[in-house]
């Protein structure tokens, strides 16, 4: 029996839909909206060919839309064609470059009937797969906010806090962020003994228990002060008193998104002396729950 091939292009209210035979010949063209009705109207118009369902070939860019949704539970065979590939072969048709929805529609129609052999049916992943899925998705998004809670922090620190930038290997380890928290201003880091800072890195677990006397004499280093005069004005925007951890976030002159699996709260200022929470703390906070946060998914 013949196959249908069945080319949908998917967007947020209607898809265009383009039905074609095993010669090439477009035998339905039509748009549907982001409907229940659409999508019934998409099925009587496939059975109105009266080809059995497992010979109806549906070609999609994203498996992510409501209407994979509903061809999921039906005997159709959907295909997901990655969108650069079907980038890469319009110019079967045009020169141009030109497009619009209903040409794509024809176009993955036409991908699946001559080049069908290039792609694997879409099957639905399992829920061990969609978990792995969520997790590294997650591990992700804290891996990117480190980096750029990181970065914002070492632009600040720079500026205020220069000593903690190199006092160790690396801004986003543990102990350095751990330092931060314990000791948030260049003047208290100065006035720390050798033996309070030993006590320190062993309490971190520091692993280079040989470079304390010299990571202790950078932090006796004289560098510039900065300016109290030159440093920005305070500007707070209260995050109201029922969102949860952090209630405020010290980042220098720069906005931070709390969007550590809390509800997105936003809280903008720049920092100055007159600052309740000393500079970085907070930043370092974000940072090292994050770390713990992708640690202990790692963990499961």
């Amino acid at each position: 029996m013949d196959n249908l091939y069945i080319g949908l292009d998917w967007s947020e209210a209607k898809h265009d839909v383009c039905m074609m035979n095993e010669t090439g010949a477009t035998v339905k063209e039509f748009s549907i909206p982001q409907t229940a009705q659409g999508h019934q109207r998409l099925e009587q118009e496939i059975k109105g060919f009266n080809v059995a369902a497992e010979h109806c070939l549906v070609g999609l860019e994203t498996s992510s839309n409501l209407v994979m949704d509903f061809l999921e539970p039906r005997p159709y065979t959907p295909y997901v064609i990655a969108p650069n590939q079907v980038a890469s072969s319009r110019g079967r048709f045009t020169s141009s470059g030109r497009r619009n929805d209903r040409s794509d529609a024809h176009l993955l129609a036409d991908m699946l009937r001559t080049d069908r052999h290039r792609f694997t049916p879409w099957r639905a992943d399992g829920v061990s797969v969609n978990q792995m899925r969520t997790t590294l998705r997650l591990i992700d998004d804290l891996t990117q906010s480190i980096t750029r809670y990181s970065n914002r922090l070492r632009a600040g620190l720079l500026r205020a806090y220069p000593l903690a930038v190199s006092l160790f290997s690396d801004l986003t380890t543990q102990i350095a962020l751990q330092f931060l928290i314990e000791y948030p201003s260049q003047a208290l880091a100065q006035a720390i003994t050798y033996e309070a800072f030993a006590a320190f890195c062993r309490r971190q677990g520091y692993s280079h228990p040989h470079m304390m006397p010299q990571r202790y004499a950078h932090l006796q280093e004289d560098v510039p002060q900065p300016a109290p005069t030159s440093l920005p004005v305070p500007v707070h925007r209260t995050v109201p008193s029922r969102a949860p951890w952090p209630r405020r976030c010290s980042c220098f002159g720069v906005s931070v998104f709390c969007d550590f699996g809390f509800p997105l709260r936003r809280t903008a200022f720049l920092w100055s002396a007159t600052e309740k929470q000393p500079y970085g703390t907070t930043c370092a906070r974000i940072a090292l729950k994050s770390r713990r946060k992708i640690l202990s998914k790692l963990s499961l």
